[in-house]
Formats: C-alpha cells, structure tokens, sequence
C-alpha cells in the first residue's frame, strides 16, 4: 500500500458549434476506482457543462512514482437537437438513473476522446 495521494480534477465542457446542445458520458475501465459526478448529461448551447472525477482511495506506489494511472477514461459526445436535450433533460430530472441512449461506443455520431 501506498500514503494517500489525492487526485481529484474538474473538467469543463461546452458546445463546439453555437448550433446544438451535446449530450456526453463518461466511462472509465475503473468504476471502482473513480468517482464521476456526474456521469452523463446535457450540455446546453450556452451552457458550460462541469465533471468532478476523484481516485477513490490511495495510487499504488508505481502510480505514485510513476505519475501515470493505468486506467482509462473515455468521454463519448454526440450532437443534440433541441428536442433530445429537452427530452433527456426531462428523463434525467425524473430518473437520475436514465441515460443517454445514443452514448454508445458503436453509435458512428458519438465523439469519442481519452
């Protein structure tokens, strides 16, 4: 084991285009691992979206040394028109357990960055 290493980051997302809102989720091969806050969700066309990702517990000492986690983070983004974001927005202020149903890794619209 290894003394606590804090590792916590914001990360801020806007819309490309002034033209369309974007849906976005964020997947890690770690969930264990990271805390998301939150994982998906709507950013609006003048809106800036926010995502909290925090390590859950200590790095490993190869970590520590190495400065590199071996974990992956993936964000997908697809375009929304107005009325998916208002739908998803409304699914998700209902059911914080809904998500976006395009956000998948074989959808050929979604934006993928690591």
């Amino acid at each position: 084991a290894c003394a606590p290493h804090t590792t916590k980051i914001t990360m801020y997302l806007r819309p490309h285009e002034a033209t369309t809102a974007i849906g976005y989720k964020l997947l890690t091969t770690a969930p264990q691992r990271w805390a998301v806050r939150p994982s998906a969700g709507v950013v609006q066309l003048d809106g800036v979206g926010m995502i909290e990702i925090a390590l859950l517990g200590n790095a490993t000492e190869e970590e520590v040394i190495d400065g590199c986690f071996h974990d992956r983070l993936l964000l997908l983004s697809v375009p929304l028109d107005a009325d998916e974001a208002a739908q998803v927005h409304e699914l998700q202020t209902h059911n914080l357990k809904e998500t976006i149903s395009a956000m998948q890794l074989d959808n050929p619209c979604a934006s993928r960055t690591r």
